[in-house]
């Protein structure tokens, strides 16, 4: 099966799985850097969410480009605040954070 044929929960479950491998380094660094769920959070291409569900953190906020992974995030947790948006472009109000997480390959970035 192609990924494009998955539907989101399928997807969400298949992302999970193989995020896996790099879960410990994850945990190790957000431990060095004295990380609590509390922290205001920015998730730059959150899709379904899955790490603030990793991590259980608190004051998370997610961004990403596709309505259907943003939909499956809300519905996993109301409390998550959610936005289709662009990195360059953030919808918050507040647009400070004390931790950003851009999971993947950011070689595609143009602009930082």
């Amino acid at each position: 099966m192609k990924m494009s044929e998955l539907n989101i929960a399928d997807w969400d479950e298949w992302y999970k799985r193989q995020a896996s491998w790099t879960r410990d380094t994850r945990k190790f660094l957000l431990k060095k850097i004295k990380f609590n769920e509390v922290v205001k959070t920015l998730d730059v291409g959150c899709g379904t969410g899955a790490l603030a569900t990793e991590f259980d953190i608190k004051n998370w906020h997610g961004i990403d480009l596709d309505f259907q992974a943003l939909g499956f995030a809300k519905k996993e947790n109301q409390e998550r605040k959610l936005a289709n948006a662009d990195a360059l472009d953030l919808p918050f109000q507040d647009e400070k954070f004390g931790l950003v997480f851009k999971p993947g390959d950011v070689s595609n970035l143009t602009e930082i």
